[in-house]
């Protein structure tokens, strides 16, 4: 059994079934085998990759961000799924399909905001316009050629 936290020895695991192996004292009293510490530190890191990878959609408000965001690419995200193994099996592409979604939603809210912002800069820019070629039709001929782009 370990004696201090941290410390290795030889005992049984509080995590699993295997005993008279190599343990480390974890959280201040868990006897943990190397296995078992293994699969709390991908467990641990897979979760952190996905709450970063949440976090990050967060931060998408307009359409430049989206294809400019630092996002946890696709791959990365499928990976920490992969290799979490709080996550059964059979339902890892279920997670994976959950979060991608999740972004997609995130992606697709962000681009309606910066194409509902655009609309409203056109339909603006058509009233200058319409009202700018009225008023201009009014000129001289030659003062009206100066703004023939108009």
């Amino acid at each position: 059994m370990a004696t201090a936290s941290g410390r290795q020895t030889t005992g049984d695991c509080e995590c699993c079934e295997r005993v008279d192996v190599v343990i480390t004292t974890m959280h201040g009293n868990v006897s943990m085998c190397d296995a078992c510490i293994a699969l709390e530190v991908a467990a641990t890191a897979a979760i952190k990759t996905v709450e970063d990878s949440r976090r990050m959609d967060e931060s998408i408000e307009v359409k430049q961000d989206v294809w400019n965001a630092a996002t946890v690419p696709f791959i990365e995200l499928k990976a920490a799924i992969d290799n979490n193994p709080t996550i059964p099996a059979d339902q890892k592409d279920y997670a994976l399909v959950k979060e991608a979604a999740a972004r997609i939603d995130k992606m697709s809210a962000a681009i309606f905001a910066a194409e509902a912002e655009i609309m409203k800069l056109k339909n603006e820019r058509h009233a200058w316009l319409t009202n700018t070629q009225q008023t201009a039709s009014k000129l001289r001929s030659d003062i009206r050629a100066q703004f023939k782009q108009v």
